[in-house]
């Protein structure tokens, strides 16, 4: 049976669940975008835009220079190594212009990797890698820069004579330079930099200028693109996200109503729990008193039953039946009153510590003798095998209740069979069988049998009276005193072994001539 105490906190655990439960429940999460104006990212752009055209002229400057310095091959390379970026400064001739006795097409490869060089439409394909170069796409006025769909980044500058000197460039060399010299000199980025939230410009090709804060994996709320023909340069910013928690009120009242009402209800059930242990343990105080009081009056009738016993040898044998019968029933609720105080002071009573010197075999006797009239009124033959006529330590008044039991379950249940007592002693262990060839019992109640109030039938017409607490408080006693009690497989009835500790004692000398006997 669960406790009060244990129903109380079991109840208030749940009540705790129910809380937390509805406040998660009731829990709503959101995260709630702040907007950030957008100006200063304009400006940012600006002034990127600014610093980007102002390195892009500066660069188209330069290139203009090398190409005037295209008088001949070397001057050409001497100058154009001079400039980051430039892979192939090709030297074409237009139609117009190109002759017989004039030179071919010049191609000056800086570095150790080159693409393919341009060409004109009008002129023979050479033998190394080319690309075909439209003049359409050459501005008209002084050159520029040739946006052609598909090749390589290229500056073309027109000269004299017809001659177009055309520069292939590394986009990405250019774009990493650019890059260094952003990130190291430029400091354009500071009206966002005073700003809140994340930040950053980068170049199309992953390439961090600057960043600022830390910005998500999500894309990005404003992207502003800066594109010149030195690369393409992207401003980005994240709005800041504030994360917005809330309860919703008809749930989170609900829940913390149902754990209101369950702690209540551990209280009430509480209370009541405490009220009915109370009663119980005032009626079971009641039995304990009514039984204490009851052994001395049926102390003072068993006395007389056998003192009327022995005064009435000579009447009739009708009379001292019923005098027998008599002896036999206080006998029966002697055992029972006495069962019914061991059973009420099992959960308190400490270990058996009333072991003295006595012999097994005279204990076995003696229980047999109570109950010799019950055994022939039944018609139970008995037979006995007792080799344990040593003394021993042990509690005598608890084998005797144990045995008193045993014998009375037989008494019971197997009237008209064969009751079969033995006993051994060997080296400070007793055993003691108790085996009749009753009806038995099934295996799978081998074990349940010595559980308190288990009997093999619970009929009311059975015809066989009893508590159910013999066995389970005849193991009890035997656990006590250190030993076992246990029912073991037999071909019939049921055999019952009891197993103690019972060290000799040499204070007495063992009893003489005790061996196999049989009663009739």
């Amino acid at each position: 049976m669960v406790g009060p105490r244990v129903t109380l906190s079991l109840l208030l655990v749940l009540a705790s669940c129910v809380c937390i439960g509805g406040v998660l429940l009731a829990r709503r999460e959101s995260v709630e975008r702040e907007a950030r104006p957008s100006a200063p990212l304009h400006e940012v752009a600006a002034a990127l835009r600014a610093e980007l055209d102002r390195l892009e002229d500066l660069y188209e400057g330069h290139l203009r220079r090398v190409a005037a310095s295209a008088s001949d091959s070397r001057g050409l390379r001497r100058s154009a190594e001079k400039l980051k970026g430039v892979r192939v400064v090709s030297v074409l001739h237009t139609a117009l212009s190109k002759q017989a006795l004039l030179p071919e097409d010049l191609h000056v490869i800086i570095g150790p990797e080159s693409g393919p060089v341009p060409v004109l439409n009008t002129s023979p394909a050479p033998v190394r890698r080319h690309f075909q170069l439209d003049p359409d796409w050459i501005p008209e006025t002084g050159g520029g820069w040739v946006d052609h769909p598909g090749k390589p980044l290229l500056f073309a500058v027109r000269g004299q004579a017809g001659k177009l000197v055309v520069f292939t460039l590394d986009a990405e060399e250019l774009e990493r330079a650019i890059l260094m010299h952003l990130r190291g000199q430029w400091s354009g980025f500071s009206p966002i930099l005073r700003g809140t939230g994340a930040d950053q410009l980068r170049s199309r090709r992953g390439g961090i200028v600057v960043t600022n804060g830390m910005p998500p994996s999500a894309p990005a709320d404003l992207q502003l693109t800066v594109s010149v023909h030195l690369g393409v340069w992207d401003i980005l910013s994240w709005d800041p996200r504030n994360k917005r928690i809330r309860y919703e009120p008809a749930i989170l009242a609900g829940s913390m109503g149902i754990a209101v009402l369950t702690a209540f209800a551990g209280l009430g059930l509480y209370g009541n729990q405490r009220r009915v242990a109370a009663e119980a343990a005032k009626r079971v105080s009641f039995v304990n008193r009514v039984s204490h009081e009851l052994r001395t009056p049926l102390t003072n009738i068993l006395l007389h039953l056998d003192l009327a016993a022995e005064a009435a040898e000579d009447e009739s044998p009708a009379t001292l039946r019923s005098l027998g019968l008599a002896r036999d029933e206080a006998g029966r609720l002697a055992r029972l009153i006495q069962n019914v105080l061991t059973f009420s002071c099992r959960d308190r009573k400490p270990a058996s510590t009333g072991k003295t010197t006595g012999v097994p075999d005279t204990i076995i006797r003696t229980t047999i003798e109570n109950f010799a009239t019950a055994f022939q009124r039944r018609e139970i033959r008995w037979e006995t095998d007792l080799a344990a006529g040593c003394a021993c330590l042990l509690d005598a008044d608890a084998l005797a209740q144990v045995l008193a039991n045993l014998f009375s379950n037989v008494e019971k249940y197997a009237p008209e069979s064969v009751l079969r007592i033995e006993s051994r002693w060997s080296v400070g262990i007793l055993r003691i069988v108790v085996a009749d060839n009753g009806p038995g019992i099934p295996e799978e109640a081998a074990e349940r049998i010595f559980q308190p109030f288990e009997r093999l039938s619970d009929r009311v017409d059975e015809g066989v009276s009893g508590t159910g607490l013999g066995l389970a408080i005849a193991r009890d006693l035997a656990v006590e005193m250190g030993g076992s009690l246990c029912l073991e497989t037999a071909q019939a009835g049921a055999r019952f072994v009891v197993e103690l500790p019972a060290p000799a004692s040499y204070g007495l000398l063992p009893s003489n001539g005790l061996g196999s006997e049989a009663a009739r």
